[in-house]
């Protein structure tokens, strides 16, 4: 799972303690992304700005070259 993203969106639609609370939420149950988490992924906000959307595949295009052998 080192190479999945989890990317949450609409943080610009809820007040940002009940984000912060509804993240939470998904990162502890089991039946959410807990299991994900868990086996090695990676969650993100995407803020709808283009700065958010770069953050995002920005990391993983190194994700991406960190598993490239340049030897």
């Amino acid at each position: 799972m080192k190479n999945v993203v989890i990317v949450t969106t609409m943080w610009d639609k809820v007040a940002e303690d009940e984000g912060r609370r509804r993240e939470q939420e998904l990162k502890e149950k089991d039946s959410l992304f807990k299991p994900l988490l868990d086996g090695g992924a990676t969650m993100m906000h995407h803020e709808r700005t283009v700065e958010s959307a770069t953050k995002v595949i920005n990391y993983l295009l190194e994700k991406s070259y960190d598993h490239l052998d340049c030897s």
